[in-house]
């Protein structure tokens, strides 16, 4: 049986469930361009098929070779098996430490608001945490793990961020470091001491000059976009070949400008990775009129992409991270998104760390109503967070109606849950704000797939099987 549907941009039909002998098809929505068909299950997995392949699943008679290709990608059980089914852990593998509080910016939407009164943390306090996490990798034999260095500023802790890199080292603990930094003390001194030790970075740079500035001033009030281009223009001197990776927080000041922030960061600076997040509210102070509001998500989802494909169209090969975690999601059922590749991640995959040695699922570093313990407490973190999985709000699921019947739902699974708590949701409602952009972002990259996927190949770097 066929439900028609309509996702803005390209229509779908969800293809209920069906017994026949053996074999149970378990649904699917179904977006059908041309002579081809994309179908998306409700297990985040998907396949091309030919509309005749298609037709043979809506007559709800299946062929043997058609069972078999549609069970390997998970939308059918034959004989009462499920190829998908999977038991999941809940070992934290992403890790973040609050190094400092301090920062030589005074952001307009910063989360945190401490600049130079902040406080850092101590080497024997950084010191007893990273031998914490090396005892539970060690337990649970993890080898390879993330890491990010918060802050504030990061930079302004950097022989610490380094001196925590070397403890996981001499343990044979595989570090991934990344460090987003806002580049004012991106140095040669400083890049060479991130080169020399292995650790990423990306630089917050929020657009076009008049929207950085909009955004980003010291704490003086002065503006700060010429001192970070000349930070970006001296480390290209230094290592020409540097891939340098941005991250542009947007706010309703900079919604109109996008196209032309990508366009600058793209074809003049010579960026090859963008990312583009949202401001989060916070605090009692906060203007609420800066954000992005949830009705403006398709504009913003539409200008973003749109402005990504034409770049690549030009010949300039770039990709924006969260829309090529998208496409991987729908083409791969990859989960290398912590947060938008089956939901929220927070406290199962990644957890914070404060400097008093308190453990937050995901950042929300200070609220005390979900911190799930301290290094301590003599418990084994993977206790702890599966103690906090029962006993915590943090973790409630995040579901409402629209959820019943949305494609996407399997990816988002209600959506960020920092951003719902930031945007004052109570317990298991959905970030909205999530919940739209998908709606938006979703059913754009599925018609590019099935249209143009030479461009969605290279949207992801990926190709499309």
């Amino acid at each position: 049986m066929v439900v028609k549907g309509d996702c803005r941009m390209i229509k779908y039909n969800y293809i209920k469930p069906f017994h026949n002998g053996n074999t149970e098809f378990l649904g699917a929505y179904c977006y059908k361009y041309l002579d081809n068909s994309l179908l998306l299950s409700k297990v985040g997995t998907s396949i091309i098929l030919s509309n005749d392949l298609i037709e043979q699943i809506e007559s709800e008679e299946l062929s043997e070779k058609l069972a078999i290709k549609l069970y390997q990608r998970g939308f059918i059980k034959l004989y009462g098996q499920d190829r998908f089914y999977t038991k999941e852990d809940n070992l934290p593998t992403f890790f973040m430490i609050d190094f400092t509080t301090k920062c030589n910016l005074n952001c307009i939407y910063c989360l945190r608001h401490f600049e130079n009164e902040g406080n850092s943390i101590d080497d024997d306090r950084l010191t007893d945490i990273c031998n914490y996490i090396v005892k539970y990798c060690h337990k649970h034999n993890i080898r390879n793990i993330s890491f990010q260095p918060w802050g504030g500023e990061p930079l302004i802790e950097i022989d610490k961020i380094i001196l925590s890199k070397k403890i996981f080292e001499k343990a044979g603990i595989n570090v991934d470091y990344t460090i987003q930094t806002n580049g004012l003390l991106l140095t040669g001194k400083n890049y060479k001491k991130l080169q020399d030790n292995n650790i990423g970075f990306g630089i917050s740079l929020d657009g076009i000059k008049d929207v950085h500035n909009s955004h980003r001033v010291d704490l003086n009030g002065n503006k700060t976009f010429d001192m970070l281009i000349k930070r970006i223009e001296d480390i290209k001197m230094i290592d020409p070949q540097c891939e340098i990776y941005t991250l542009s927080v947007n706010s309703m000041y900079t919604l109109e400008h996008i196209d032309e922030s990508v366009k600058y960061l793209v074809e003049e600076l010579g960026i090859k990775h963008l990312k583009f997040n949202l401001v989060h509210p916070n605090g009692e102070n906060f203007d609420w009129n800066m954000l992005i509001k949830k009705e403006d998500m398709d504009e913003f989802a539409k200008k973003i992409f749109k402005a990504i494909v034409l770049e690549n169209k030009k010949g300039y090969d770039v990709e924006e991270s969260n829309i090529k975690n998208k496409i991987l999601n729908v083409i791969n059922q990859t989960e290398n998104d912590l947060c938008h590749s089956n939901g929220c991640k927070g406290g199962r995959k990644f957890v914070s760390f404060s400097q008093e040695g308190n453990i937050y699922p995901c950042e929300l570093i200070g609220n005390e109503t979900n911190c799930l313990g301290n290094i301590y407490n003599d418990k084994d973190l993977s206790e702890m967070v599966n103690e906090g999985i029962e006993t915590k709000p943090y973790f409630k699921e995040k579901h409402n109606k629209k959820c019943d019947t949305c494609p996407y739902y399997y990816f988002c699974k209600g959506g960020c849950t920092a951003s719902a708590m930031a945007y004052k949701k109570g317990c298991g409602e959905v970030d909205e704000m999530e919940c739209n952009f998908n709606l938006a972002i979703y059913p754009m990259i599925i018609e590019y797939i099935l249209k143009e996927p030479d461009i969605v190949e290279k949207l992801a770097a990926t190709k499309i099987c």
